[in-house]
């Protein structure tokens, strides 16, 4: 019979063993090898010739020689790739299931030690007892104690597989958790760390090691590990912008996106006056899980602007997601925000919402109002930074070095039209005029009868223009302006008879009321016709400014009026 080059290495590997040989078993070698036990015997046959009888063959055999494979031991640790139980991108808080291949890889049947915990687990803890399969048919039904478990006879060259199930800690993307199986020093995967001779530190719980049954190996016992390891994947990315663009961008990134908003001034407040209660507004952002695969839980928050002294102290912050979810919060620009009180919420329990992989259903509306407190100024900007971020902790903070936060900001203004009227004097029919009253000033001026005041109202919207490159933000139009003129009202007397001589104070100059964005000027009593009484006896103007006028633009209106 053919004895096979497999065959013979396996015969002269135990027979080397058998005889002291310094044969190392290192990973990966022959399997099993030739079973303990196995006899191989051997003899001899030679044939001689007489030189006096040539031609005719003469027969010698040796004796026979017997020798018996010695036990070998073996044992390897492979690691198989970690498993994400949700099947999503590997996040924090994630459970993977690590699956390790142990093999018997001596010659006979051995027990072998499965420790009750890897010997080390980066950047995660374990989840729960480690798990075997004994008998490899892929249900991992055998829990492993803590203190260790010893299975039964594993045959030659049967596999046996045991899984460390880790939940994955506060890591940013791209840290790797690692999980080593087994403990042989190195512990790196290289050759020397399988099939070693066990360690002198005795019986190691951490160790994964054979166990000999019915005497001990010729080699002695052996041990090994398997290290693995898997790479977090970036935290879902979570976005939120003004309604319905939670990707919107900003004058710099998605994390200055902004949706402007006025309150109502009340009518006849001198422009430097404060406003004594001003009236809350309520703004809708929207927020989209950016992940296809991912759910994530969101937490909201508040966070001071970028200057904290921009915001009033004692402002109040509300934030709502549908009707049971709300928090409250006071503004301090020593202290930022302090939670004040909420439905379903607490100061460590911010509002929350559910967000889907990206598919219909991934996105969320939710509410903030800004409530300003008594005595604020007039045309000025309140920037209220919202941040949504995914609480890994569960603390109510956000650690943007791994909770990965997305802000938009909701802008208060209070007003955003500003309107400003000033005067020159034009000569006229009337004296020289005073030297420095012929150019626009807010200044009191001294015209002479026949000299004419020209009014210039300049209107200004001074909220935010939406930014170079920037997308999805909501910024502020003025619509609709009408500016109003009456000499007769509000305190204004220059179209009265304050001599009772039946004639105005001061009298219209035709053709000269226009708006310089090509508003339309109306008149009364009557019209503006050149040459006519009715002309002169205007009392009042309005103009319609035509189209709405956009953030950062201005116009103005002039109209002029002859001293009487």
């Amino acid at each position: 019979m053919k004895t096979s080059h497999k065959s013979l290495f396996r015969q002269l590997l135990a027979t080397s063993l058998l005889l002291g040989s310094a044969f190392q078993l290192a990973a990966p070698v022959l399997a099993a090898g030739t079973p303990a036990g196995t006899t191989i015997s051997n003899t001899a046959t030679a044939t001689y010739e007489d030189p006096n009888n040539p031609g005719t063959s003469i027969n010698a055999t040796s004796n026979q020689v017997t020798i018996t494979v010695a036990k070998v031991a073996g044992v390897t640790v492979t690691a198989d790739p970690a498993q994400d139980v949700n099947s999503g991108t590997i996040q924090t808080g994630d459970i993977l299931n690590f699956d390790f291949t142990i093999t018997n890889t001596g010659n006979d049947a051995t027990t072998i030690f499965i420790p009750g915990a890897p010997s080390s687990i980066t950047n995660g803890t374990l989840s729960g007892p480690l798990l075997a399969d004994l008998n490899n048919d892929g249900t991992f039904e055998t829990v492993i104690p803590a203190a260790g478990f010893t299975t039964g006879n594993i045959a030659a060259d049967q596999v046996i597989k045991v899984r460390v199930p880790v939940v994955v800690g506060i890591t940013p993307s791209g840290t790797n958790v690692t999980v080593v199986l087994g403990d042989t020093g190195a512990n790196d995967n290289s050759a020397g760390t399988q099939n070693q001779p066990d360690a002198s530190d005795g019986a190691n719980p951490n160790e994964v090691r054979t166990i000999a049954v019915g005497g001990a190996p010729a080699n002695g016992e052996r041990e090994a590990s398997a290290t693995q390891s898997a790479t977090v994947g970036a935290v879902p990315e979570v976005l939120n912008g003004p309604l319905n663009q939670p990707d919107a961008v900003g004058p710099t990134n998605n994390n200055d996106d902004f949706t402007n908003a006025s309150i109502t001034v009340p009518a006849g407040l001198a422009p430097n006056a404060l406003i004594p209660d001003p009236a809350p507004r309520t703004f809708t952002n929207t927020i989209a899980n950016g992940s296809t695969t991912d759910p994530v839980i969101v937490s909201l928050l508040p966070t001071p602007p970028t200057d904290p002294a921009a915001l009033p102290n004692g402002t109040l912050v509300t934030i709502t997601y549908n009707v049971g979810e709300t928090a409250t919060y006071s503004y301090n620009p020593t202290t930022g925000f302090t939670f004040v009180s909420g439905t379903g919420t607490t100061a460590t329990d911010p509002v929350k919402i559910l967000l889907t992989p990206a598919s219909p259903g991934n996105t969320a509306n939710y509410q903030v109002t800004i409530d300003l407190p008594n005595n604020t100024p007039q045309l000025t900007a309140f920037s209220v930074p919202i941040t949504v971020f995914d609480d890994l902790n569960n603390d109510g903070i956000i650690d943007a070095a791994t909770e990965v936060p997305n802000t938009t900001i909701n802008r208060l203004y209070t007003g955003f039209v500003r309107v400003v009227k000033e005067s020159r004097i034009l000569q006229g029919t009337g004296p020289a005029v005073v030297a420095g009253e012929n150019v626009f000033s807010q200044t009191p001026k001294s015209p002479a009868p026949g000299n004419i005041i020209e009014y210039r109202i300049t209107y200004t919207n001074i909220s935010e223009a939406a930014p170079s490159g920037g997308t999805g933000n909501v910024v502020l139009n003025a619509s609709n302006l009408r500016i109003v003129e009456d000499g007769t009202t509000g305190g204004n007397n220059w179209a009265l008879d304050s001599n009772s001589d039946g004639i105005i104070d001061t009298s219209n100059v035709p053709a000269t009321a226009v708006d310089s964005t090509g508003g339309t000027v109306t008149f009364a009593p009557t019209g503006d016709v050149q040459g006519t009484t009715a002309a002169t006896d205007v009392t009042r103007y309005e103009d319609t400014v035509a189209g709405p006028i956009a953030p950062s633009t201005a116009g103005t209106f002039t109209f002029q009026r002859r001293v009487n």
